[in-house]
């Protein structure tokens, strides 16, 4: 458990560092993150409590996959999370994609 913390608080970090070197050293800085309304995809809540005290994250709720994409590539929000589904159908649209890992594992239809 600890481990998995770790991990998920430096790739908080290293995907915050581009964002974060162009605010000046008196403002705050924001990362804005689109994802769901649904537990399974609700780890945006938590990211403050890894982050710096002045790297605040701005949550924005979409409906569907597709629609949190178009918003990245739009620069509406800095990054999103929603499935590699999505992904894989912006890519093949010509959309340019980065895949990071995993935020539902095994999807929200997967059994224990």
């Amino acid at each position: 458990m600890i481990k998995n913390r770790k991990i998920l608080a430096a790739l908080i970090l290293a995907m915050a560092v581009p964002f974060t070197m162009t605010a000046s050293a008196q403002q705050p800085k924001q990362i804005k993150v689109g994802t769901f309304k649904l537990i399974h995809m609700m780890a945006p809540v938590w990211w403050e409590r890894f982050l710096p005290k002045d790297v605040k994250v701005e949550i924005v709720y979409f409906a569907s996959s597709l629609d949190i994409e178009k918003a990245v590539v739009n620069g509406n929000v800095d990054f999103g999370e929603y499935g590699t589904t999505a992904a894989l159908i912006a890519g093949a649209q010509g959309d340019p994609q980065v895949i990071i890992g995993d935020a539902a594992r095994k999807a929200s239809a997967s059994r224990p």
